[in-house]
């Protein structure tokens, strides 16, 4: 078979990126002259677990994401173009991330994927149970439903004013303004880590709420965090911190009355 230039990543857990630590938990191959973008994931965390111990984050959560991202890779097209989908790994902002695409040499796509999954992704024998989804994963489920799926809108691209740089947020729905609704998790494995990525959230939502968008107007930062164990210590801190700076908050608990004020409030 002919020889195509290919590009892989690896898809990466990373609970705190000061700390340059990061468990592969899938990989990613993409050859644009055959159309060939797809990725694998590991099906259980024994990595993750391995790295990080018991603050590497819940399984139900990082399964989730896992889900999310490998569906965004198989349904959009325009990822395979190198452009797209560098601008698309770049503004990944939450604990999974997709490394620099390095080249490899590609005859059959399918094949030499298998073969950097088995080399590069620890899968192990074991398939953990599923446990309760986790509110990232609710909330994505929920939205494929009506009337919801008629409110909602996904992969919201949006620049952020004075930072002057594009992000994407997974879900936005519109009541006078546009609400981005963000996912961010905040199992990590310090507190100082946990309030410096909440301080960045901060600034971020601050300059949306402050600045009317060319052609979307009035704009809030809507944050969904989850908690588990010693973190959820610092939920309440963090809710009131946000709230300083203009930005929504809602706990991994509080998902429905997030859903419930979508449904009181949303137009299309």
């Amino acid at each position: 078979m002919e020889a195509h230039t290919g590009y892989y990543s690896l898809v990466q857990y990373c609970p705190d990126r000061s700390r340059l630590e990061a468990a592969n938990v899938g990989v990613v191959l993409l050859c644009p002259a055959l159309g060939f973008l797809e990725c694998r994931m590991a099906r259980g965390i024994k990595r993750v677990s391995r790295f990080f111990g018991d603050q590497g984050g819940a399984a139900a959560q990082i399964r989730a994401g896992k889900r999310m991202l490998a569906n965004r890779l198989k349904t959009d097209r325009d990822l395979v173009d190198p452009t797209n989908f560098e601008k698309f790994r770049r503004v990944l902002s939450n604990e999974l991330q997709i490394s620099e695409p390095r080249p490899i040499r590609v005859e059959n796509p399918r094949v030499e994927l298998a073969q950097l999954f088995s080399e590069l992704v620890e899968t192990g024998g074991h398939h953990e149970p599923a446990p309760r989804p986790a509110a990232f994963e609710r909330l994505d489920e929920l939205f494929l439903t009506e009337p919801f799926v008629s409110l909602i809108q996904r992969d919201v691209k949006i620049h952020v004013p004075v930072l002057d740089r594009e992000i994407e947020i997974p879900f936005a729905y519109v009541n006078g303004r546009l609400n981005l609704i963000q996912l961010q998790s905040f199992h990590q494995k310090t507190e100082g880590a946990m309030i410096r990525e909440a301080c960045n959230t901060a600034v971020q939502g601050s300059l949306l709420a402050r600045h009317r968008l060319p052609g979307v107007g009035a704009c809030q930062l809507v944050v969904v965090g989850s908690f588990a164990g010693a973190a959820a210590e610092s939920r309440d801190r963090i809710g009131r911190m946000l709230a300083e700076y203009e930005v929504e908050f809602f706990a991994d608990e509080a998902v429905e009355r997030l859903a419930s004020r979508i449904l009181q409030t949303a137009h299309r």
